[in-house]
């Protein structure tokens, strides 16, 4: 049975594995006129803004394909394939073969072919290229699904309540050392913000630990949680940040991939 920390991490990949299929799905629809691209009046775009509207969806379609094979290429393998096992046999509407492998080759797939809709793309001059196009994206043929794990459904209310729990402590593990979170980049806050931010994060994590039971989860994440507390006004946040770090293991998750 895959750990808590494992099954984070297989749902947090799936679910954006099959949003990234979904995404591409409805583009290919786009691209082969399935889908019709209207303006506020109901009227069919002109070429240039169905062009503009295909790119910025080629582009979304990248980053996250992107992120995805962050996590697939720098994740430990057997902590993703324990996960995913996991998730994949409990969840219906996801295949019991559903494999970190699948995963990587579907993202590798299509991130690919985002890549090289670039420049045909940006130098098309009327439509015939979508076309073309949609082909190359319908060649792909994902082994994945479009099937969005709930963690709701998986997990009981304690179990939720930890993950998010840790996903803040994690969180603040980083702002403590003056990055955002998801990005990785320097934040920029003022002193006032950054405060704000610290406060909001404790008074949360605090709400989400009052609604663990007795047990080694409780124990782990409410003594960081204490330890937060008591030094936040007294040490370098850095510090802070670090001994976060160094006590608490980081969940793996698409949106926080530059970390890893």
């Amino acid at each position: 049975m895959a750990t808590r920390q494992e099954m984070v991490c297989a749902i947090n990949l799936i679910r954006h594995t099959a949003r990234a299929n979904k995404h591409l799905e409805s583009l290919t629809k786009v691209l082969d006129g399935t889908i019709a691209l209207i303006d506020e009046e109901k009227k069919p775009l002109l070429f240039e803004e169905k062009k503009k509207v295909i790119e910025s969806n080629r582009e979304v379609l990248y980053d996250l394909t992107n992120r995805i094979k962050v996590v697939t290429e720098k994740a430990d393998p057997i902590f993703l394939d324990n996960g995913i096992a996991d998730v994949a046999f409990r969840v219906a509407g996801v295949s019991t073969h559903y494999l970190r492998n699948d995963i990587a080759s579907d993202v590798d797939n299509v991130n690919a072919v985002c890549t090289q809709a670039k420049e045909p793309l940006s130098l098309a001059t009327n439509e015939g290229i979508f076309e073309t196009i949609a082909m190359s994206f319908k060649s792909t043929n994902q082994k994945t699904g479009l099937v969005e794990p709930d963690p709701w459904e998986l997990f009981p209310n304690e179990v939720n309540h930890a993950n998010i729990l840790h996903d803040i402590l994690d969180a603040l593990s980083y702002e403590l050392q003056g990055r955002n979170s998801n990005t990785g980049e320097l934040y920029g806050l003022t002193s006032q913000q950054r405060d704000k931010l610290f406060n909001n994060r404790i008074f949360t994590a605090n709400l989400y630990l009052s609604k663990l039971p007795d047990n080694e989860d409780k124990q782990e994440l409410g003594g960081i949680l204490s330890y937060v507390e008591t030094n936040i006004s007294k040490i370098n946040y850095t510090v802070i940040g670090k001994y976060i770090d160094e006590n608490l293991s980081k969940l793996i998750m698409v949106r926080r991939g530059w970390a890893l």
